[in-house]
């Protein structure tokens, strides 16, 4: 097996510059594929030695490019910090005004909905009582036919007048209600009520109940066990002292 050369930070660069970490870290990936490929398992102490020189330059250099990362990434978290702070008080007085507007104009369109709501009552009723009128004439009529001395075409005539009219009047009471809106002169679209359904917990014990099963939660519950578990197995470094349903165990890496 040829000797795998672990170089230093600069191995790989054949240049005379100094190479960059993102650059040293590509020939340290090489050697490390090489490695874990050609000696998977330690023999003898001089290749422990190799193995140990090796493991720290990774090591290091991952430290290194957290350090280069971070320290490129500070002007920029400042950057965007002070934009944050900058539009932090105008976007929350825009909220604070927004507020009450929102409740006025809710109000309104709660107003409009009721009166379109009226209106809508109102059609049909209206509707109705003309189909009603004409049904009376109608079977007025009927018995007008057959009496001597009635006015039984006047009266069918009337009932015809009054079918007519109902007829119109429940096409009208048959179109949709539009929903109310609040219309401006330079608004780009109106304003309507727009119906959010949540939910709050009011008996905290019969809603973990009823979701016991639920995957979700029980995903959520289990993270939270496991965080609470492994912090007590820490502690506790004894797996005799593992609670109903949970391990505690070691293992052992080199560090």
């Amino acid at each position: 097996m040829d000797d795998i050369d672990l170089g230093g930070p600069g191995a790989g660069h054949n240049s005379g510059e100094k190479p960059s970490l993102l650059q040293s870290t590509t020939a340290l990936i090489e050697t490390a594929n090489r490695w874990i490929i050609e000696r998977p398992v330690i023999l003898d102490e001089a290749m422990s030695k190799k193995a140990t020189d090796f493991f720290t330059q990774l090591r290091d250099m991952g430290v290194a490019l957290k350090a280069e990362r971070d320290k490129l990434e500070e002007p920029l978290k400042r950057e965007v910090a002070a934009i944050h702070a900058r539009y932090a008080d105008p976007l929350t007085l825009i909220d604070m005004a927004l507020k009450p507007l929102r409740a006025a104009s809710s109000a309104w369109l709660d107003k409009e909905k009721a009166r379109l709501a009226a209106e809508k009552a109102e059609q049909d009723a209206a509707a109705k009582r003309l189909r009603d009128e004409a049904l009376r004439l109608t079977q007025q009529a009927a018995e007008e036919q057959f009496t001597p001395g009635s006015n039984y075409l006047e009266t069918q005539l009337r009932a015809d007048h009054f079918a007519k009219s109902a007829r119109a009047a429940e096409k009208v009471a048959a179109r949709k209600i539009e929903p109310a809106r609040a219309r401006g002169d330079f608004a780009p679209r109106a304003l309507a009520l727009h119906t959010r359904w949540a939910a709050r917990i009011v008996d905290e014990v019969l809603a973990l109940k009823f979701y016991a099963k639920h995957p979700v939660v029980r995903a959520a519950a289990v993270e939270a066990a496991l965080k609470l578990a492994n912090a007590e197995a820490r502690t506790a470094k004894d797996a005799a002292k593992a609670p109903p349903g949970v391990e505690f165990f070691s293992t052992r890496q080199a560090a």
